[in-house]
């Protein structure tokens, strides 16, 4: 079977890739054109490999505008392309149109790699939140985020509580100031038997207790294993029990912030009444809403 060797295009002897994407007379006009610097030498004759490797390796190079340097795979293909439509529909775009075409390509492909990326971050800021954040409680249950500070100096501290349903809905929340308060662990045992008690006389029988109080957390678990809050783990676990249906959970500060805050605001800024709301505090809508 006699094969016709002539580039169609430029009508050289000898095609081959190379040639057509590097070295025909038309593929040096498209080059030049996209202003893509070529080798000092000029492409290489004989080695595909080595142009297309110098063509990937130019984003490296600082000198040449990153518009430019990361367009090379596409004008290797837009050639590519076109040499196709010169034999499949007998027609060959002029270099003006090939790269106005090669760079809306490239740009067009960078924008949307960058929304992905985007996508993706948000996407794994959510399935972090799913893993490690705060969860929803199940079907018939709540969640009850635990807040504590102190103020060593004054030896006072503030309590809080937020209840949250399924959907994540604020149900109540409390506050409450503690005299005489000598050690943060205190605050936090004060904290947590304060709000077992609220809740147990508003009626709440399944409740997850959520508390950045890692050790106490610990403790209530495992008792056996925290020897040393034995009597803070005794008084917390004599109160739950009075409960049909209980749980403990360690969560991070930064996933029960409304909590933390409210009961900062006790020591912070001395907001020493006591009481119990429904919903959430309104200068807090930008955690809960």
């Amino acid at each position: 079977m006699k094969l016709d060797t002539r580039c169609q295009i430029c009508g050289l002897e000898g095609e081959s890739v190379n040639h057509v994407l590097f070295t025909c007379t038309l593929s040096r006009q498209y080059w030049a054109i996209s202003n893509f610097p070529i080798p000092h030498t000029g492409f290489s004759e004989s080695s595909v490999y080595s142009n297309i490797y110098y063509i990937l390796k130019a984003r490296d190079i600082s000198s040449i505008p990153l518009e430019i340097s990361r367009a090379g795979p596409w004008i290797i293909w837009s050639i590519w392309k076109n040499r196709n439509l010169h034999f499949f529909e007998g027609k060959i775009t002029n270099a003006p149109d090939f790269s106005a075409q090669v760079f809306d390509e490239v740009n067009h492909w960078f924008i949307i790699k960058t929304l992905e990326k985007e996508e993706k971050a948000i996407d794994l800021e959510r399935k972090k939140r799913i893993l490690f954040g705060w969860k929803p409680p199940p079907s018939h249950w709540v969640k009850c985020d635990i807040g504590y500070a102190w103020s060593p100096i004054k030896k006072e501290s503030g309590a809080s509580w937020v209840v949250r349903n399924k959907a994540g809905k604020v149900l109540l929340h409390g506050r409450r100031s503690f005299s005489g308060i000598t050690s943060k662990t205190d605050a936090s045992l004060e904290s947590w038997i304060w709000e077992i008690d609220s809740l147990k006389s508003l009626h709440f029988d399944s409740v997850i207790f959520a508390s950045e109080d890692k050790d106490l957390v610990a403790a209530v678990s495992t008792p056996s294993a925290w020897p040393s809050l034995k009597f803070y783990s005794e008084q917390v676990c004599l109160r739950l029990h009075n409960f049909l249906n209980w749980h403990v959970q360690f969560q991070q500060r930064s996933d029960i912030k409304g909590a933390h805050l409210i009961a900062n605001s006790v020591v912070k800024e001395d907001r020493f009444q006591s009481y119990i709301a429904t919903g959430f505090p309104r200068w807090l809508s930008h955690l809960y809403q």
